[in-house]
């Protein structure tokens, strides 16, 4: 299980290159209240994330700095 770890994020690519971070936690979070059977996979719409995701520019000094 990957969002044990408070550093695990998931990497959405979008459609036009850009690259967005998610923490893990979060993602889990989302399939929970999804109120279904646990599955392998699910999908997560745009309008789940949009607060929560970074950029990868903005995400990469905040984990050097160890924000």
């Amino acid at each position: 299980m990957p969002w044990r770890r408070a550093s695990a994020v998931y990497w959405l690519i979008r459609g036009n290159g850009d690259v967005l971070v998610v923490p893990a936690k979060f993602l889990a979070a989302v399939e929970g209240a999804a109120a279904r059977p646990s599955s392998e996979q699910f999908t997560v719409g745009h309008a789940a994330i949009r607060h929560t995701a970074v950029p990868m520019e903005q995400y990469l000094p905040d984990l050097v700095v160890g924000l």
